[in-house]
Formats: structure tokens, C-alpha cells, sequence
């Protein structure tokens, strides 16, 4: 063997050859890839070729789709006798073709980490092409930006290094210093997470790579910030590149811009950091230290939420939220309070922090991303109203405050209810047919966010003897063993505005009586029948059933039906008998 991979869900690949490849029976090929500057080149794809058979079936298939796509576009007025002896003469080359050849065959792919590394583990006794590739990537046999070749025969461990012509990430260059000494420390620590994403070059499907990754580190004054903005030759402090790191870092009290800079081409890292600084100081102080702002934007919290407001002072500050004011005594130098927006509106509001003659502010949203809540307590689901007037009340409630609730029948007619809070409304439905209807209650908040539920109601009167209608029941087969398994099927309509609730199975057997539901067959939509459907050759609407399974032998069972509608009418059938052989 070659080498041996295996393949996430996501269509990335991890070598798996150690476990299936002696250690005395393998080699380990190194690869180190750099640029024109001699910087590392990350996300280069070295595909691993050999000499081997390949399956060419999918190609002749291809060449045939392709063929025949185009045979197909040719007006019938010029499919003469000359082109179709050549597409024929084509259809026969391609035919002829055998499905198997020889030839070079991927056995392995990977790519290079942020620091321009790939190794494999690689089979002994075979030769192998190496197919080095990076910037705008596609199948191996297609060339990238940069493509080189490499050759190894009788294979020992080994380490390419592969120089690219590339020049397209160029780092603008700096100078380290030493940090100028101060009484303001930072303890900085950070860690790093990296991934690439690349495509199989099997499956075409996008998977994700775990690479190592590292993240230029550097300190910056204000002048050579604008410097390193501009591109331009810069001074910079505690220059390293690391994946993660803590330190130490006192330096003198001034601004400082802190750059982590991700050198790769394709590799994404995601850091996190945490910073803390201190500082001797004689003067009055106060700092607003949670909730946390970026340089970006302003945080947001949903209305409702209690947010805790937390910092750090010199003494006993006063604390003010729009014209809501707090004073918060300070212990130990920090201070918190917690801010309860439940009766707030949506918007931006400053909160300030006032220490003395010091003041640190910051601004947070309050939005309102939740739709009310509702609850429907009348009338219940299928609830059948005899009079012309339906009463609907329930309860809602919101984040923020209520607009209205609305009440729809059959999305045709709507009405305003009394009260929001606990709300009610009496619905005229004397213009209503007898049968079901559908009642649909939305609330809105001020923020018009709505939440809509619906529950069905069922409209009767007195002085009807309406039931539903057993057509036909049966059990099969007609004279069952204890062998057989028993089914009941019975067609069952309604003749009144109301549909069928509930279908029953009562059965009797000496002194004893047993009730089961039916199962409702072939509805949502109707179904064409299986062929193994004992119900294949009768017209497919929906009928109900019940598999018995099999019973003992000698007893006789008596059954009957009991239909059920919607409107609690209900009928019941004679009795039938099945006698178990």
C-alpha cells in the first residue's frame, strides 16, 4: 500500500496509514514551502500520485453524456449520412476504451500548515509524484497559480524544500525595540484556534482542515500605528509569533495600540484574549468596565433583562441612566449594580459614571427581539358551540407592552378583543355554516412583533339526527387459523357538516369487551397502494383499520363498529363474528 486515508462528514480527509502500515515498512516524507521572501506558504495542496490501475468508467461516461448532448442540438436537417458515421464511428472509440487502464492515480492529499509544513507517511517499495500547488486551487490536473513537481523512487524518509515564485504576501517590515519601561503593567494572555478550508479533490465537497496556527504579536505607539497603517517601515515592541501566549508588559503611561496580525493566506484564527491593566496613580479615577464595548459598536441586550453594570473607582461614585440616577458606594475600588430594563422602551441609553470630577460613560441598545406570549383558554379544540355567539378569552403578555389581540374566523372576518393582559370577545356566528371553523388569534406587541395561534371550534344546533354513515366492515381473511393475521377494515363517511372523530373497534369474547381505535389508512394526502396491500385492487380512499394479529384457535370473537363525528354524534353497527380454526 500507498497510503491509506479516511473522510470526515465534511469531505476533509485525515491520514489514518500508521495504523495499517508497519513503522519498518513506511517512510516519512517531509514538505516545507515557501515563498519568493522565504516566508512560509500555508494552504499549498501536495497531492501524493502513483503508477496504479484507475477506473476510467466515469469518463467514458462522461465523454458520452457530452456526445450525445451535442448530437442532440444538431438540427435533423444536417444529421447526414457523413456526421452520423462520425458520431457513430466516435460512439464505437469511445466503447472500445477499456473501463480499467494504467496510469497515475491519487492515493493521498493534504496541505501545508501556517508554517508552509506537510508530512505524510508513505508506503516503502513504490514510486511516487509529488504534485505541489497553491493560489486559486482547483483539480490537481489543472494548474493553479504555482504548480512544481516533485519525483521520489525508492523512497527513504526525506524533506523537500519547495520555493515558490510568489511575492503576493509581502509583511511590511519593522524594527523591534525594547518596551520603554513604566508604571503601567499589562498582563496579557491569549490563545489561538486555526482551520483551513479546502476542497476533496475526489468529492468537490468543502471540508475543514485543523491546522496549526500562530498570529504576529506586536506593541505600537500612535505614530508608528499610523506608520503600519500606511504600510510603511515601523517601530514596534515585544514583537513574536506565537499560537499562544502570556506576559508581562510594563511600559510607560501612554497609548498603546496591541496588533495581532494573522500572516497566512488561507488559514482563518480565532483568538482569544484577555487583558488587564493597572497603574499607579494619585488622581480620581472611575472606569465602566462591564458591559463590555468594542471599538466597533455599542452592546445590546434583549428588554427585560436585568444587566449587571460593574467598574472600578476611586471612591463612591454616582451612577446615571438617562435621568435615572444611582449612587453606589465603592469597596475595594470596584463597584456593581444591577439594571432591571423591564420598564424601559427600545433605544440607545448612556450610562455615566461619575467619581468626583471623573466620569467614564458608555452606551448600550435595549431592543425587543421576543413576540409576546399567548394563551387561548376558550373555546377549546374541537369545543362545539350551540348558540350564535362565540366567547374566546385568554391571556398574553410581552417584554415590552401590548398592542392589540386579534380574533379571525376562516381568515375572513376579524375582531378587536377587550383587554390585552387578560383579554375576551364575543364573536357573532350566526352567519356561520353548521360544521367546523377555524379561529385564529394573534397578538402584537408596540414593537408590532406578533405571535398567532389558531384552534378550531365546531358550530351545531339542536333538532337534527345527524350521524355518520358505516358503510361497509370486514375482517380478513374471511375464515382466519391461528396462523393468520387478522385484519379489520370499515368504511366509514359522514353525511352531516361534521367530520369523523373517532372510529371504534369494540370487541366481545365471553364475558369480556375490549375497545381500540382505528388507524385511519391512506390520508395526507391519499396514497397509492403497495403492491403487498391487501387493499390493492379496491378503490384507494381512505378507509380505517386495525391489524388483530394472530389469536388462538377455537374461539369466536364478536365485533362491532362505533363511528364518532365531531359533533359527538355517534352510531353503531351490528354485530359480526370471526371464528379462529
Amino acid at each position: 500500500m500507498s497510503a491509506v486515508y479516511a473522510c470526515n462528514g465534511d469531505d476533509s480527509i485525515y491520514d489514518v496509514t500508521a495504523r495499517y502500515i508497519h513503522p519498518n515498512d513506511r517512510v516519512t516524507i517531509t514538505f516545507n514551502v515557501r515563498d519568493l521572501t522565504l516566508q512560509p506558504v500555508d494552504g499549498a495542496r501536495i497531492t501524493v500520485l502513483v503508477n496504479g490501475i484507475k477506473d476510467i468508467t466515469w469518463l467514458k461516461n462522461l465523454l458520452t453524456e457530452k456526445l450525445n448532448n451535442i448530437w442532440d442540438k444538431i438540427p435533423e436537417l444536417l444529421k447526414g449520412p457523413i456526421l452520423h458515421a462520425i458520431y457513430e464511428q466516435i460512439q464505437t472509440k469511445i466503447e472500445e476504451k477499456p473501463d480499467i487502464i494504467d496510469g497515475l492515480t491519487i492515493t493521498t492529499w493534504n496541505y501545508t500548515d501556517i508554517t508552509g509544513k506537510c508530512t505524510f507517511q508513505l508506503g516503502k517499495n513504490i514510486d511516487y509524484l509529488f504534485l505541489i500547488q497553491h493560489g486559486n486551487l482547483k483539480k490537481p490536473w489543472l494548474p493553479a497559480k504555482h504548480n512544481t513537481i516533485r519525483i521520489l523512487k525508492n523512497p527513504t524518509n526525506k524533506t523537500y524544500n519547495i520555493f515558490s515564485l510568489d511575492i503576493s504576501n509581502i509583511q511590511t517590515p519593522h524594527l523591534p525595540q525594547k518596551t520603554p519601561e513604566g508604571n503601567q503593567t499589562f498582563h496579557l494572555n491569549y490563545t489561538t484556534t486555526s482551520f483551513q478550508q479546502h476542497q476533496n479533490v475526489r468529492s468537490d465537497g468543502i471540508g475543514t482542515y485543523h491546522k496549526q496556527g500562530t498570529l504576529d504579536f506586536f506593541i505600537v505607539d500612535t505614530q508608528n500605528f499610523h506608520k503600519y497603517q500606511n504600510t510603511k517601515l515601523f517601530t514596534c515592541h515585544e514583537y513574536t509569533k506565537k499560537a499562544s501566549l502570556e506576559k508581562l508588559i510594563s511600559t510607560t503611561n501612554q497609548d498603546w495600540y496591541l496588533i495581532f496580525r494573522n500572516p497566512s493566506r488561507t488559514t482563518t484564527t480565532t483568538l482569544t484574549l484577555t487583558l488587564t491593566g493597572s497603574t499607579n496613580t494619585n488622581h480620581d479615577y472611575v472606569n465602566i468596565i462591564q458591559p463590555t464595548t468594542t471599538l466597533f459598536t455599542h452592546p445590546y441586550t434583549i428588554i427585560g433583562d436585568k444587566i449587571t453594570i460593574h467598574g472600578i473607582a476611586s471612591d463612591n461614585i454616582i451612577l446615571h441612566i438617562n435621568n435615572y440616577t444611582i449612587p453606589i458606594n465603592t469597596h475595594n475600588n470596584e463597584w456593581t449594580t444591577l439594571w432591571d430594563t423591564a420598564n424601559y422602551t427600545t433605544g440607545n441609553y448612556t450610562i455615566s459614571a461619575t467619581c468626583k470630577n471623573t466620569t467614564d460613560t458608555c452606551i448600550i441598545s435595549l431592543i425587543d427581539a421576543l413576540p409576546p406570549t399567548l394563551t387561548i383558554h376558550t373555546p377549546q379544540h374541537n369545543e362545539i358551540i350551540m348558540n350564535n355567539q362565540l366567547t374566546a378569552t385568554g391571556t398574553s403578555s410581552d417584554n415590552t407592552q401590548m398592542h392589540n389581540i386579534e380574533l379571525t374566523i376562516n381568515n375572513e372576518t376579524t375582531y378587536l378583543a377587550n383587554g390585552t393582559t387578560h383579554w375576551n370577545a364575543n364573536i357573532p356566528i350566526n352567519n356561520l355554516t353548521l360544521g367546523v371553523h377555524t379561529l385564529t388569534i394573534t397578538a402584537t406587541d408596540i414593537n408590532n412583533h406578533k405571535t398567532t395561534k389558531t384552534q378550531q371550534f365546531i358550530k351545531n344546533e339542536t333538532g337534527h339526527t345527524w350521524k355518520p354513515q358505516i358503510n361497509t366492515f370486514y375482517h380478513t381473511p374471511t375464515n382466519p387459523t391461528n396462523t393468520s393475521n387478522i385484519l379489520i377494515y370499515a368504511n366509514v363517511t359522514s353525511t352531516s357538516p361534521y367530520p369523523i372523530k373517532h372510529v371504534i373497534l369494540i370487541l366481545k369474547n365471553n364475558t369480556t369487551q375490549q375497545k381500540m381505535n382505528f388507524f385511519h389508512y391512506a390520508t395526507n394526502p391519499i396514497q397509492d397502494r403497495h403492491e403487498e396491500d391487501p387493499l390493492q385492487n379496491q378503490t384507494n380512499q381512505p378507509i380505517y383499520g386495525l391489524e388483530l394479529g394472530q389469536l388462538p384457535a377455537n374461539q369466536t370473537i364478536i365485533y362491532q363498529i362505533k363511528a364518532i363525528d365531531l359533533a359527538n354524534n355517534a352510531i353503531l353497527s351490528d354485530e359480526k363474528q370471526i371464528t379462529i380454526q
